[in-house]
């Protein structure tokens, strides 16, 4: 493990050879992040004052806002860009 951060029941860890993992009851079960975030290496992720949302630096990309609404969803966007 590289990074790890908690909000809540809220976990987010990023690894060393990439990718980050979440798990929304409290480390009980863990899901790999698919889409953009699936293979980018983040040497820092923290938790924002928002419930359910995480910052992850990516170390090639950019800063993302992670935000996990339940267990069913997740969105991660460049912050400054809405999709």
């Amino acid at each position: 493990m590289r990074a790890f951060a908690a909000t809540g029941g809220l976990f987010i860890a990023s690894m060393r050879a990439g990718g980050l993992y979440v798990s929304a009851d409290s480390g009980q079960t863990w899901d790999r992040v698919r889409g953009t975030l699936a293979d980018s290496v983040f040497g820092a992720v923290a938790p924002s004052n928002d419930s359910g949302v995480i910052f992850a630096a990516s170390e090639t990309e950019d800063l993302y806002k992670v935000e996990w609404p339940g267990a069913t969803a997740l969105r991660a966007n460049p912050l400054g860009q809405s999709r």
